[in-house]
């Protein structure tokens, strides 16, 4: 049997619930295992966001996706049929676990990105969290493409974030998710480095 896949996604000390949200919908955690097998560890730190917030996202997902759900002590073990997803839940984590992730999902936040930008042979997706001081994290992103070779998939309508209840469920949801994995996909057969979306 292979060792997971893992996944670490990072929203930093604040709170991104844009991106939690869009993580956790049903539509991606059905795509998961479509893109990274039937084995897949995903590491969590969600920041500021109460946890009770993002425990509703999960059982809400799990009740949508199909998937059945157990809880355990900071982690959910999702199954159906021969597909497991563990889901472990960290408010902060420090040092976060680089080197042991195949995939970064990070926010676009000056210190994350000085930690993660150097690491070799790592799938990085940076998604700006467009809702912190007068969206500075964009700035960020958009400086950074001069400075480092960045995949960008084409323009997207950051209104779809915030279509829908609840930050991007419902339509905007599954428009971000299908874009989402298909720019994961991309850097996984591409062996693109960092994507910026």
């Amino acid at each position: 049997m292979s060792s997971p896949y893992t996944i670490l996604l990072t929203v930093g000390t604040t709170k991104f619930p844009t991106l939690t949200s869009l993580f956790l919908s049903p539509h991606n955690l059905i795509s998961l295992p479509q893109h990274f097998g039937d084995s897949i560890n995903v590491i969590l730190q969600y920041g500021g966001e109460h946890f009770e917030s993002v425990k509703e996202k999960v059982d809400k997902g799990i009740k949508e996706s199909g998937y059945g759900g157990r809880w355990g002590e900071g982690e959910v073990v999702l199954k159906k049929g021969s597909v497991t997803i563990t889901i472990n839940f960290h408010p902060y984590l420090n040092p976060l676990p680089y080197s042991t992730s195949s995939l970064i999902i990070t926010h676009a936040g000056a210190g994350t990105l000085l930690e993660v930008l150097p690491l070799h042979n790592k799938n990085i997706l940076i998604v700006p969290n467009r809702e912190l001081m007068d969206d500075h994290q964009l700035e960020i992103a958009e400086v950074l493409k001069e400075k480092v070779a960045v995949y960008e998939g084409g323009e997207i309508d950051w209104s779809i974030l915030k279509a829908g209840k609840n930050g991007g469920e419902g339509k905007g949801g599954e428009v971000f998710g299908r874009i989402f994995w298909e720019e994961v996909e991309k850097s996984r057969k591409g062996g693109i480095e960092c994507i910026i979306i």
